[in-house]
């Protein structure tokens, strides 16, 4: 079906169509992504590996899937860092990986309205990007305790 839409100007014609076929090209190389990832993840060997993939997913993949991710991610990332040696450079990228899904496990309680819950992980999530001097996951972790604590 076809809406038609009285466009007298060529210019407004032009810049829609850009829109439509812009929208249509990320929607498309997002799938691509998301569905190299879940490939990744099938075929991953260590459990670093597919911790870094599952970050990957929770931060790539759609409303409905990426939640799933997050909580594959903090699972995975809990039992190795039971057992990996903290000198280990593994326990490094798991201690990151993990710190990452706390942080959106803030993001789905102040999404929720549970501003405690959200603050309380996102401190949680803070102190552990600051443990491993992780300037990129420290300003994710403060802007969103800035979003939790506006709402």
């Amino acid at each position: 079906m076809f809406i038609f839409i009285k466009l007298r100007n060529p210019l407004k014609i032009f810049f829609l169509l850009c829109a439509v076929i812009s929208s249509k090209h990320l929607s498309f190389s997002q799938n691509k992504t998301v569905d190299s990832l879940k490939t990744a993840l099938k075929i991953a060997v260590s459990d670093t590996s597919r911790c870094k993939i599952l970050s990957l997913l929770a931060s790539k993949a759609d409303e409905n899937e990426w939640v799933v991710y997050n909580e594959q991610l903090l699972q995975l990332c809990e039992k190795n860092l039971k057992s990996v040696s903290r000198d280990n450079i593994a326990y490094l990228v798991i201690k990151k990986c993990y710190a990452e899904g706390i942080d959106n496990k803030g993001l789905i309680e102040t999404d929720a309205g549970n501003f405690e819950k959200a603050v309380e992980f996102l401190n949680t999530s803070l102190n552990m990007q600051q443990e491993l001097n992780d300037k990129i996951g420290m300003s994710s972790s403060l802007n969103n305790l800035g979003v939790a604590y506006t709402k």
